[in-house]
C-alpha cells in the first residue's frame, strides 16, 4: 500500500514499510543542524541487494534479525542481528541479504552540519563503519515509532522530529554504556595492577621492617585505598597477607633447615623471637619448635596466600 500526501510518501507492505519526502523543504545546511529525511524497515528477501551506489544522505542500518554483507572501499564486512552500519553521502557501497538468513533491519537517513559529531558520539570514528548494539530492537522500535507522525501535519512534524532526536539518544546512548564498560573494565585492570604491585613488593622485603603505608607510597596509593582494593582482590588486607606470607616463610625454613627460631624470626621481619611464636602459634596452633617436630619436609605451604599474583 502506498500513501502520498503532498510531501511525504508511505509504504506499507508485509515486509516492507518506508516514510520518505521529509527533506522537501530544502534549507542550507548551514542552517539545518540535523534533519530527518526517510527511515523504514525491510524483511528482506535471500539475495536482496543495494548498490554498488551511492547515497546523498547520511545512513544508518540496523540490523535485526538474519545475516548480510555490506562493501564500501575494497573493505567487506559480515554482518548479523545486533550491529549497525553507516553509509556515507557520497561513498559507493554494496549490501546484499545472505541467501540463506536474509536480514531485516531498520533505517535512517538524515543530514546536516552536526551529522558528523552525532556519528562519532555514536562510535562511528576513527574509521569505524560498523557498531555493536547491546539492544538492537530498541533501536528498531525507536525508528518504528514514526509510523504514528506519518500523516502530514506540523503537529507530525514534531512528532517525527521528536522520534528521529530519541533514534539519535538511544543511539549516543548504546556507545556511552560502552564507554562506562570500558572505563570499568580499564579501572579494574588498573586495581589489578595495582595489587600485584603490593604482593610483589611485599614478597621482595617481607624480611625488612616494612609497613603498608611503605607499600601504598612506593605504588603511589594512600592506605586506605590499597587496602580497599587489596581486600576486593585478596580477600585479606595487605597487613593479613604480608603476616600469611612472613609465617609461611617461616614455616618452610622450620621444615627444610637447621636455623634457629631466632634465627628464623629475624629472617622473615619479626624484631624478637617472642613475637615471632605468638604469631606462629596464633595461625599453626603450635610452637615454632613443635610445628618443626612435626612437619614433615615435602610439605608445601601454599594456604590462605592466592597465586595469582605470586607464587608462594
Amino acid at each position: 500500500m502506498k500513501e502520498k500526501t503532498d510531501t511525504i510518501n508511505y509504504s506499507d507492505y508485509a515486509w516492507y514499510w518506508c516514510l520518505e519526502g521529509m527533506d522537501h523543504v530544502k534549507q542550507m545546511e548551514l542552517l539545518d543542524p540535523l534533519k530527518l529525511c526517510f527511515c523504514g524497515a525491510e524483511q528482506c528477501r535471500p539475495r536482496h541487494r543495494f548498490g554498488p551506489a551511492e547515497r546523498e544522505h547520511f545512513l544508518i542500518h540496523v540490523v535485526l534479525s538474519g545475516k548480510g554483507i555490506y562493501r564500501r572501499d575494497k573493505q567487506e564486512y559480515h554482518l548479523k542481528k545486533g550491529q549497525a552500519f553507516l553509509i556515507r553521502p557520497g561513498e559507493e557501497v554494496f549490501y546484499r541479504a545472505d541467501p540463506e538468513d536474509p536480514w531485516a533491519y531498520a533505517w535512517m537517513g538524515f543530514q546536516g552540519y552536526k551529522a558528523n559529531s552525532v556519528l562519532e558520539e555514536m562510535g562511528f570514528k576513527d574509521g569505524a563503519y560498523v557498531i555493536d548494539l547491546d539492544d538492537p530492537k530498541q533501536i528498531g522500535d525507536e525508528i518504528t515509532n514514526i509510523l504514528k507522525y506519518k500523516e502530514e501535519s506540523y503537529a507530525n512534524d514534531l512528532g517525527r522530529k521528536s522520534v528521529f532526536y530519541s533514534f539519535l539518544a538511544a543511539m549516543v546512548c548504546e556507545n556511552e554504556k560502552k564507554k562506562e564498560k570500558n572505563v570499568e573494565k580499564s579501572g579494574d585492570e588498573l586495581r589489578r595492577m595495582y595489587v600485584r604491585r603490593a604482593t610483589e613488593y611485599i614478597v621482595s622485603y617481607y624480611d625488612k621492617k616494612i609497613r603498608i603505608s611503605d607499600i601504598a607510597g612506593e605504588i603511589g596509593l594512600n592506605r586506605s585505598y590499597l587496602t580497599n582494593i587489596f581486600k576486593k582482590e585478596m580477600n585479606m588486607s595487605p597487613q593479613d597477607f604480608l603476616i600469611t606470607f612472613r609465617l609461611q616463610k617461616a614455616a618452610q625454613l622450620l621444615r627444610n633447615t637447621s636455623e634457629s627460631v631466632r634465627n628464623i624470626a629475624y629472617s622473615t621481619g619479626y624484631d624478637d623471637s617472642l613475637s615471632f611464636a605468638k604469631a606462629f602459634k596464633q595461625k599453626y596452633s603450635m610452637t615454632p619448635s613443635a610445628y618443626r617436630a612435626a612437619a614433615p619436609k615435602d610439605v608445601e605451604e601454599n594456604e590462605g596466600i592466592s597465586t595469582t599474583y605470586c607464587n608462594v
